[in-house]
Formats: C-alpha cells, sequence, structure tokens
C-alpha cells in the first residue's frame, strides 16, 4: 500500500533565540537565527522519524523565505502545496529564555506575514485530501484572510481525513483573547483530534481540573480523542473507550524549547501508524480513532512523551528533535 503524506499546515517563521541572560528585549543585543513555528517544526519532527510528511505554508520571496524552504526541504519535508507570496514578509518571533530554560516571546511580527496572506484559490486541495492526517495550529486563524482559509481547507476535507488541532494559543497575535477564544471553540466543533496544554485548559475554558474539564470538552465537542499535555507531569487523553494519565521520563533537561512540538509529532506519527498496521486502504478512519483501544492510545503517548522528553535534553527545537534511531536507543535505556 502507498503511503500516502501526513499534511502539516500553518507557520514557518524565523526564531530570533537571544543569547544573553536576560528577560527584557530591551537590554537584549545578541540572537541567533532559527527557523521556527510549531506546524513547521512538527514536520521536521515527523520527517526525522521518516513519516510522509508534506507542508502547508506561505513563504515571503525574501531571504529568510528562501532560508526556510531550503531548511525543511533539506528534512525532506515536501513543501510543493507551499505557497510562495512575493508581496509579503517572513515572520519573526524573538525568543528569550527565562530562568528556569523556558521560552518567553517578547515580540511577534503581525503585519504583511506570508503565512497569514495565504488565499484558499491557491491551495492544492486535491493533494490535501488526499492525506490521511491533517494537522493545524491557531496562529494563522489570528488573521481574518487565513482564518477563512483553513476554514475552507477544513470543510473541504473528507470523513476519510483525521483532521487534528493544536491551538498552541499566542495571545499577543489576536486583537483580543475573546476573539481567540471564540475561534478556537468554533474550531473544536468541526475537527477529530484536539491536543491541548493544561495552561490552555485554564486560559480557554477556566477550569483547573484537568480530568473534569477533559471529560466536558470532549463530550461538548463531539470529539474523537482529547489530548493534554502536562507539561513534565506527562499528558493525558479521553476518547470513547476510556480515559487517563500517561507518566512522562525523567530526564536532564537543557531546554524545553521544541518539547511541545516534538510531542504532536509523536502523536501525528503513533496514529500514522496504527492507520498503516490496519487499514488496507484510507477509509472509515474516524471510526478506527474512536474505537482505539486504551492500551494503544497509551503506547502512542508512551512514546509522544519521550520524543518531547528526548527533545529537551538537547538545545535548539528543530536540531533537538530526534530521529528513529536515537529514540530507539532512548527506549533502550529507559525502557
Amino acid at each position: 500500500m502507498e503511503k500516502k503524506k501526513i499534511t502539516t499546515i500553518g507557520e514557518a517563521l524565523i526564531d530570533w533565540v537571544c543569547l544573553d541572560k536576560t528577560t527584557d528585549l530591551y537590554e537584549a543585543t545578541n540572537f541567533l537565527k532559527a527557523p521556527g513555528g510549531a506546524p513547521a517544526n512538527t514536520a521536521v519532527g515527523l520527517a526525522k522519524l521518516n513519516y510522509p510528511v508534506q507542508f502547508l505554508g506561505g513563504f515571503s520571496s525574501d531571504i529568510f523565505g528562501v532560508w526556510l524552504k531550503e531548511f525543511l526541504s533539506s528534512y525532506s519535508v515536501d513543501i510543493s502545496i507551499s505557497i510562495t507570496i512575493p508581496e509579503s514578509n517572513t515572520r519573526n518571533a524573538y525568543v528569550l529564555t527565562d530562568k528556569n530554560g523556558n521560552r518567553v516571546f517578547k515580540g511577534f511580527s503581525k503585519y504583511c506575514c506570508a503565512d497569514s496572506m495565504m488565499n484558499f484559490q491557491d491551495v492544492n486541495i486535491d493533494t490535501i485530501t488526499e492525506s490521511p492526517i491533517v494537522y493545524f495550529g491557531s496562529l494563522l486563524q489570528a488573521s481574518e484572510s487565513s482564518r477563512f482559509t483553513i476554514s475552507n481547507i477544513i470543510n473541504s476535507l473528507r470523513s476519510d481525513n483525521i483532521t487534528v488541532y493544536d491551538p498552541n494559543l499566542r495571545p499577543f497575535l489576536w486583537n483580543n483573547l475573546d476573539e481567540a477564544i471564540r475561534v478556537i471553540k468554533d474550531t473544536l466543533s468541526v475537527v477529530d483530534i484536539v491536543k491541548l496544554s493544561d495552561d490552555e485548559i485554564e486560559l480557554i475554558f477556566k477550569k483547573d481540573n484537568i480530568e473534569e474539564a477533559s471529560k466536558e470538552i470532549f463530550e461538548e465537542y463531539n470529539l474523537k480523542l482529547l489530548v493534554i499535555t502536562l507539561g513534565s507531569k506527562g499528558s493525558y487523553y479521553i476518547n470513547k473507550q476510556g480515559s487517563g494519565f500517561v507518566k512522562s521520563y525523567k530526564v536532564e533537561s537543557v531546554e524545553v524549547t521544541g518539547a511541545g512540538d516534538a510531542f504532536v509529532a509523536g502523536l501525528l506519527g503513533g496514529l500514522y501508524d496504527v492507520i498503516i498496521e490496519e487499514q488496507a486502504d484510507y477509509t472509515s478512519l474516524d471510526l478506527l480513532i474512536d474505537k482505539l483501544s486504551c492500551k494503544k492510545i497509551e503506547s502512542i503517548m508512551k512514546r509522544a512523551n519521550a520524543i518531547g522528553a528526548l527533545t529537551t535534553t538537547k538545545h535548539g527545537a528543530t536540531s533537538a528533535l530526534p530521529t528513529r534511531e536515537e529514540l530507539e536507543k532512548f527506549f533502550e535505556i529507559h525502557g
């Protein structure tokens, strides 16, 4: 059976990572240029794990847009469905690090960014509908034009496509938080699988009890699977077969940058493995996710937790994402 590509949709941007020991952007002077953007990072994470993946994003024709395309291609991420938008800029993010090693975003370019200027009529929707798994986040939804594009893409997909949504909310990119929450909640109603962080549960749904909140969200939005990441504590899941916590792995972390994107890559890869193992074709995938046993989900999430944990043992986001060989060595040590 031909292995069709996983699709990730969203932003590829430049992370300007501050090398100074400060969380004050005014005082920061030394920066390292690095590729960023959760959907782009996730695509690289999948490719490094040997999964076939394609990325749909908008790219500027400036030097940074060219560099980002070359970077993704160097990891065998298929960018042939991406769109070059000449009259645009590459989005930039300014990333500082606090004393605990956590990323602190201190600035994001917001206007005339290529990723938010994609038009639906320029999207190769036929190629995307061939994908068994389609993943996207909320950054493009902060712009009304690209929000419309994302909405049209999702509405064009069939029941044979599994849609996975990770809001990865960045409030400062939106006009206001209430608008962000409304759009995110509306999107939950039209996707199959949602990944949220514990912080987003509190911010979006105003709840701090993970189990109670997850059950309410899962039932209200009629999801196939809901996954909550809990940082160093691991993760939590709920589907129609059951729910449970999955512990993380204890490692010597040096930087948490990219851990969330790594987890998502592991989650998508695990779901893709199930599709390949259990489907002679790519039909009835929604029913397949509904019927996933707790044992199978926990196996997928243990692996995703391991990929996230392993990423924190190195500096950088995409550079720290593990290969399949590195993951196998990790399991030899940690079980």
